[in-house]
């Protein structure tokens, strides 16, 4: 179990997995308006990864707007999870 293996590892209990997001820059998709505009003023879309304790990856997802933080991407994962 993936908490098991953060505790006894890493002393770090109740942890499902390590989360983290990058802007991947992007010319500018066709007809996309300013959906993937980000505030640093480039188009970009979004990869957020999910690692076990061992650095092993258990969820990728690309392709969230640039202009959509990180937050919001992070919510709309954790619903996802959670109506399958």
């Amino acid at each position: 179990m993936i908490a098991n293996e953060f505790e006894q590892r890493w002393n770090f209990p109740h942890c499902v997995g390590a989360m983290d997001g990058k802007h991947i820059v992007v010319q500018k998709p066709t007809k996309s308006g300013s959906a993937f505009f980000t505030y640093k003023h480039t188009f970009a879309i979004q990869l957020l990864a999910v690692v076990d304790a061992d650095y092993k990856f258990i969820y990728v997802d690309v392709g969230c707007q640039g202009r959509i933080g990180m937050q919001a991407c992070t919510i709309t994962l954790v619903y996802a999870r959670h109506l399958k």
